[in-house]
């Protein structure tokens, strides 16, 4: 499925709405070296590039498959998402945000990224905690696992582990949407925001045909 302008604006959007559900773990771990900005694992989209098809350099070339190399992100969670599936069951997953002190000061990658978590409400952490991670909005985490893409949206998927809770009550800003109007500029713009936190300017009006799911009666614009 193609990414949409539309499509870049609901997923901003929703990141907007987040709410705080429950507690997770604390860990006292120093901070290890191989930690990398969320804006490498998305990889640059440059001018030229075609947004539409721009995948992290970590994830295959092709498919849905994770790739082979663990990477570890530090992020704030921003929003929690639960999703039906076409057989009737759920999905639960985060978007996590770097703050503006540990991104990559990159205009062409993302800050945000998203970490499936399958029908579990809960992430395993290293070191072994217990109860398990539950993500909690305004939580800056430490973060490892590999990286797939999903209809070009990149996540993490496979073998994720929370090594630490930094921080609690982190606030991210959301950038204020502003596309252009060439249609390739802005599938660049929207790639190198997937993910992030966003804010629609007042009296502003989407258009675009209205698509339902049948699999899962999801709708979206």
């Amino acid at each position: 499925r193609e990414k949409t302008l539309s499509r870049y604006v609901r997923v901003c959007l929703v990141l907007v709405a987040a709410t705080v559900l429950s507690v997770g773990i604390t860990s006292a771990r120093a901070a290890p070296e191989n930690v990398i900005p969320i804006g490498a694992v998305r990889g640059s989209v440059p001018d030229w590039f075609n947004g539409l098809t721009h995948r992290s350099p970590y994830a295959p070339l092709s498919g849905t498959s994770a790739g082979a190399q663990t990477v570890t992100v530090r992020g704030v969670v921003t929003q929690k998402v639960r999703q039906r599936t076409s057989s009737g069951g759920t999905t639960h997953g985060i978007f996590i945000q770097n703050t503006g002190s540990t991104d990559d000061d990159n205009p062409n990658t993302s800050d945000g990224l998203f970490v499936f978590m399958g029908s579990f409400t809960t992430l395993l952490c290293d070191p072994a905690c217990s109860p398990a991670y539950t993500p909690q909005v305004g939580d800056e985490i430490r973060i490892r696992g590999r990286v797939s893409e999903f209809f070009n949206l990149t996540q993490l998927s496979s073998d994720i582990r929370v090594e630490e809770r930094i921080a609690t009550g982190v606030a991210v800003p959301a950038f204020e949407t502003a596309p252009p109007d060439d249609l390739a500029a802005a599938n660049r713009y929207w790639e190198r925001r997937e993910g992030m936190l966003a804010q629609v300017p007042a009296g502003s009006v989407v258009t675009g045909k209205r698509d339902v799911f049948p699999s899962t009666a999801d709708g979206e614009v």
